[in-house]
């Protein structure tokens, strides 16, 4: 699987077509699919699920290719259980993808 930058839903359009991270609380699961809210109430929807019972608890990470920009093709999903912080968790990636990226580049 190749390297899934972690970027906040806001910014999934920047991203067509490539593969990301993206965390989030679960408002919306259905089995097929589900709805995500990340970074600033951002809905994402996820689709193609084939890890559901990674969306059993409050919080999930999903690695997915973006189809636009509120939409991801699951690749694979991980439970980040009932008592993630989301807004910590937002505030880190904001700055590993703005000002601070450099610290958080693999170029080796």
């Amino acid at each position: 699987m190749a390297a899934a930058h972690r970027v906040p839903g806001a910014r999934l359009g920047e991203f067509v077509g490539q593969q990301v991270r993206i965390v989030g609380k679960i408002s919306n699961f259905d089995g097929d699919n589900a709805t995500v809210e990340t970074d600033g109430g951002t809905a994402v929807k996820v689709v193609g699920i084939n890890h559901g019972n990674q969306y059993s608890s409050q919080f999930v990470e999903v690695i997915a290719r973006v189809q636009d920009a509120n939409t991801v093709q699951e690749l694979k999903a991980v439970s980040f259980g009932e008592t993630f912080d989301l807004e910590m968790y937002n505030v880190a990636i904001k700055y590993a993808s703005g000002k601070y990226s450099y610290l958080c580049r693999n170029e080796g």
